[in-house]
């Protein structure tokens, strides 16, 4: 057989994955990066002796059991020094002093939570029999690696939801809605503002009890040299495999020939071809600019202008010199005083601190990080007054 090729855009971790299983499908495959690494948001970066990590926080079937630790194996990304994660985050509310531990504990757990909220006994019990009935499963990652739903015939859509008998009601109605709205029902401010905070509020709820089936089946893990640790080795494998990689390659246009892909053309003036391409950008580059906006239709115009976006995030790293060998890696607090940033009022935010590995920071120190909800367009408008810029953040820093 003749050999194929294929070239893709962008080498993040979807890019990087497609590179390596088109090399293992017989394919020749050349990636064209704008960046000059790989990894896309999956970032990392060092200052002074400290790693600073901005990319992923966990990992998921890090450990036998679930078929994405076969995918994992594949890609060359071995885990067995992955330390696995206990606790999932503390809740801390400075008003009351009382704290919270997310664990894998199921039973704990929910003893935890109805001691701070007894009159969400019923919530607090669907809430973790959620989580039981999804501990075990494989199926949301048999979903994720097997056949596509495209490529599915009836048979196969029956056996799905045969494999899905155990668990499939929580997947509907209000399980299938946002965190957000199922933390409506709790009395307890405290259980509503932690259920909220479990993850992003948008999710579903089913999200929050596939995580913690996770975190009791002990597979969540921690990556001990950081988003990168978890890059470098799936490039390796890809160029292991002979797959070939263009760093510093920013692609202009995809090629098309008779509604087909064929190849593409960088800033540079050069043209690639190829018989398949893939793009592992981002959806509005590839569909807008790269493909010049000649494939879009009602339906994916709306999406890009009418959809809610991710709410903006600020994370700010610290080295401090000391150890925090006693605390979980991830807290949450829920400030006494909600503070003010820009026009938004803040009511909590994010602590995750590095203290699983020591490759993050010299001995004796530790990196700390900050993640709170802030406002894009307040910052980004701000930053052209310089004077008025660095005196709204030292009236922040004071504040909090």
């Amino acid at each position: 057989m003749t050999e194929k090729s294929i070239i893709v855009i962008g080498a993040g971790l979807a890019g990087l994955s497609a590179g390596c299983y088109a090399q293992m499908n017989g394919y020749r495959c050349h990636t064209f990066e704008h960046h000059s690494k790989p990894g896309g948001v999956a970032a990392a970066w060092k200052r002074e002796g400290y790693l600073i990590d901005g990319g992923i926080h966990f990992l998921i079937g890090h450990r036998p059991g679930q078929p994405i630790f076969e995918l994992y194996r594949e890609l060359g990304i071995q885990t067995d020094d992955f330390p696995t994660l206990i606790t999932y985050s503390r809740f801390i509310d400075e008003a009351s002093g009382v704290s919270l531990d997310i664990t894998g504990d199921l039973e704990r757990l929910m003893h935890d939570l109805k001691a701070i909220a007894p009159a969400d006994a019923g919530l607090i019990d669907d809430l973790v029999a959620g989580a039981c009935a999804m501990q075990g499963s494989t199926i949301l990652f048999e979903a994720g690696t097997g056949k596509p739903p495209e490529l599915m015939n009836p048979l196969d859509l029956l056996r799905q939801f045969w494999s899905m008998r155990r668990t499939f009601k929580y997947f509907t109605g209000k399980y299938a809605k946002p965190l957000a709205n199922y933390a409506l029902a709790a009395h307890s401010q405290l259980l509503r503002q932690t259920l909220e905070n479990l993850f992003l509020p948008e999710v579903p709820v089913w999200f929050v009890f596939m995580l913690m089936a996770l975190l009791a089946d002990g597979q969540i893990g921690l990556l001990p040299t950081g988003c990168r640790g978890f890059v470098m080795p799936i490039e390796e494998r890809y160029k292991a495999l002979g797959g070939t990689m263009t760093y510093e390659a920013t692609v202009k246009e995809i090629i098309v020939e008779d509604d087909r892909a064929v190849g593409v053309s960088l800033i540079d003036g050069s043209t690639h071809r190829a018989d398949v391409v893939i793009s592992a950008a981002d959806g509005h580059s590839t569909i807008f600019k790269m493909l010049g906006g000649r494939y879009v239709t009602k339906k994916t115009r709306e999406r890009y202008c009418n959809w809610k976006l991710i709410r903006p995030v600020l994370m700010v790293s610290f080295g401090v010199a000391r150890e925090f060998p006693d605390d979980p890696h991830m807290s949450f607090i829920i400030l006494k005083d909600a503070i003010t940033v820009g026009n938004q009022e803040i009511v909590g935010f994010s602590l995750r601190i590095f203290n699983y590995s020591t490759g993050f920071a010299p001995r004796g120190k530790t990196v700390v990080q900050v993640m709170l909800e802030t406002e894009w367009d307040f910052w980004n408008d701000l930053q052209e007054d310089r004077q008025r810029y660095e005196a709204e953040k030292q009236r922040v820093a004071k504040k909090s």
